[in-house]
């Protein structure tokens, strides 16, 4: 996952479009450690947020 502010960067420097930036910024996930991810844009993306607490469940 690419940081948002090299997103932007590479925006400002006209080496990705408008529409890029937006989709990697809200693909983005806030990440706390290893153990905790927030994936802030899946309401926007699927309909319905997604709060789990799953010792031990893969990524996908």
């Amino acid at each position: 996952m690419m940081p948002v502010r090299s997103i932007l960067e590479e925006l400002l420097r006209g080496r990705i479009s408008l529409e890029e930036a937006e989709r990697a910024i809200e693909s983005a996930q806030l990440s706390l450690g290893d153990r905790v991810r927030f994936d802030i844009f899946r309401e926007k993306r699927t309909g319905f947020p997604e709060a789990v607490f799953a010792p031990g469940k893969s990524d996908e």
